[in-house]
């Protein structure tokens, strides 16, 4: 595969009519937030339970497209790889039909959570920044989603037996965000001349973590579980102001390996 050149923000590009993901220079800054915070003690559900919560999908990958969602990953790490339907490498192309039909059959068949594709990210041995991947909005402050009406975001997922640490969940709004123009931003993007000052950097958004099983379970995020650390620039209150939301991400640890399931990733309330 093509490896691909790191670029200062993401934006998709086109080839021969497909829409390629970027490996770019997002979320490459700071140490996360969640070394030292407890997990929520909230149960996974599982195919029959989750009915009394109401969703509006972001994506439930079932038509094998990624939409908005972009992976991103250091080029230059000396250690990282991507494994793309079952073959690793360094930086390949990762298209955004990447998504594949689940290798056990169509998870939950019979019910209203019935799902036959999902994405999947496998690889590890990132040591510099990366690697994760997400959904984005919008990179203007102006196009922002409001999620102010939702209690959280809700996703189905399961670990593969390489698969090393907890999953982390950011959401990324106005002030944590790298916006354009330029003149509207409220942190700093790194490059590689510029390391941030110590609570100015960007993408420290609101996080949580779960550490996820080997089956296939629905897993919710509350807004009020969502904690910044203060490497970066931090939102109004100290968590990620859900009005202005620009990103979605989920995030793989430094160094760790990860073999990662996603699926129906969505906004839900109770």
């Amino acid at each position: 595969m093509t490896p691909l050149g790191c670029k200062p923000r993401c934006s998709p590009f086109t080839t021969g009519g497909a829409v390629f993901l970027l490996l770019a220079l997002a979320g490459c800054t700071g140490e996360s937030v969640l070394a030292d915070m407890p997990e929520s003690a909230s149960e996974p559900h599982d195919c029959d339970t989750g009915s009394s919560l109401s969703y509006e999908t972001l994506t439930d990958f079932d038509l094998q497209t990624g939409a908005n969602f972009y992976f991103y990953a250091n080029e230059t790490d000396p250690q990282g790889e991507v494994c793309v339907a079952g073959t690793c490498g360094r930086f390949p192309r990762v298209d955004p039909n990447v998504a594949l039909e689940l290798p056990d059959g169509p998870r939950c068949a019979g019910t209203p959570r019935e799902s036959t594709f999902a994405m999947h990210f496998e690889g590890g041995g990132y040591v510099s920044y990366g690697p994760n991947f997400g959904y984005t909005v919008s990179e203007q402050a102006s196009g922002a989603f409001d999620a102010s009406a939702f209690d959280g975001l809700s996703f189905w997922a399961r670990v593969g037996a390489s698969n090393e640490a907890p999953l982390e969940i950011l959401l990324h709004d106005t002030s944590t965000y790298p916006v354009l123009p330029e003149s509207e931003r409220k942190c700093l993007p790194a490059t590689a001349d510029f390391i941030p000052p110590l609570g100015t950097g960007c993408y420290n958004g609101g996080a949580a973590r779960r550490t996820l099983t080997s089956e296939f379970r629905l897993y919710t995020i509350d807004f009020s579980e969502l904690t910044q650390g203060d490497w970066g620039a931090r939102s109004p209150g100290g968590t990620a102001n859900v009005a202005e939301v620009l990103r979605v991400e989920f995030k793989f640890p430094l160094q760790a390996r990860f073999d990662v399931w996603i699926d129906d990733i969505a906004w839900f309330t109770r």
